[in-house]
């Protein structure tokens, strides 16, 4: 083959390539609440964006507030703020606004699963939550309970050997601690207990060596979708609008935009120097 033959065949592959690729964009592009704010893609989706069905994965809304990112969890506050999204880990950090620590374990109210035996968010309706703590380790265990007291005495919720006082929760005759839940015999005369959570790596860090970060985060993750396969290439993660299958998708070159399909058995779009490159010059 002649170089001007070879030229106007790569010429008509590439425009060819152009062409298949503008087909194959998504219309699911990458949002986030303030200049700052994690980027929001799949699974999440932005609450009140008119995105389509396949752009996220069910219970993964999340929604702004004063340029802050929020989980959107049944919760009786619903501030359950987030500092970051990684993707690559599938994890979230997540804090309380107000600096309050204690009412974001109260608000999660986590429990053990018996079934994963993870702690996991015990929802307040009857809808399934994909969240649960992140462990430092792949077997670590997670079965570090706190019981929630409410004392009525300042004096009985001071800090002691077995309780720690939740100051940011309390009010003129009711004062919170923490306490541990298998030694609950040991409770002040004004103390009743109200409810008994699963407390994170990072809870009991906190108690060995105090909080690093201002304010407190802690480490939420989700197992499913399962989409660390893709963010190992590079890619991102989602639906085939099509065929509902679960896939790799080619990242926007240039900042927002759409994404560029792949799915993970099959390629549907080829990338422009992958096609030019297995054709031409073969």
């Amino acid at each position: 083959m002649g170089f001007c033959s070879l030229w106007i065949s790569g010429s008509i592959l590439v425009l060819f390539s152009l062409i298949m690729l503008g087909a194959c964009q998504d219309n699911c592009p990458t949002t986030k609440c303030g200049s700052h704010g994690p980027d929001i893609r799949f699974p999440f989706r932005l609450r009140g964006e008119q995105q389509p069905k396949h752009c996220s994965y069910p219970g993964f809304e999340l929604s702004c507030k004063d340029g802050h990112t929020v989980l959107d969890l049944p919760t009786p506050s619903g501030e359950i703020f987030v500092k970051s999204i990684s993707y690559v880990s599938q994890t979230l950090r997540i804090f309380n606004p107000h600096n309050c620590d204690a009412a974001l374990l109260f608000d999660l109210n986590f429990t053990m699963s018996r079934l994963t035996k993870k702690c996991i968010f015990n929802n307040y309706t009857n809808t399934p939550s994909p969240f649960h703590y992140a462990p430092r380790y792949e077997d670590e265990d997670q079965d570090s309970f706190f019981t929630f007291c409410d004392c009525s005495l300042e004096d009985d919720a001071k800090e002691g050997f077995l309780q720690i006082p939740s100051p940011c929760m309390s009010s003129s005759g009711h004062y919170y601690i923490l306490h541990p839940s298998e030694s609950l015999d040991g409770l002040r005369p004004s103390c009743t207990s109200v409810k008994t959570v699963c407390t994170p790596s990072d809870f009991r860090d906190y108690l060995d060596y105090g909080f690093a970060d201002d304010p407190p985060l802690y480490t939420l993750s989700w197992d499913r979708p399962e989409c660390r396969y893709c963010e190992s290439l590079g890619k991102a993660c989602g639906f085939n609008e099509t065929t509902g299958e679960l896939g790799c998708y080619y990242k926007p070159w240039h900042g927002k935009g759409a994404l560029m399909k792949r799915t993970i058995t099959g390629d549907l779009c080829f990338s422009i120097d992958q096609f030019v490159f297995i054709h031409v010059f073969k």
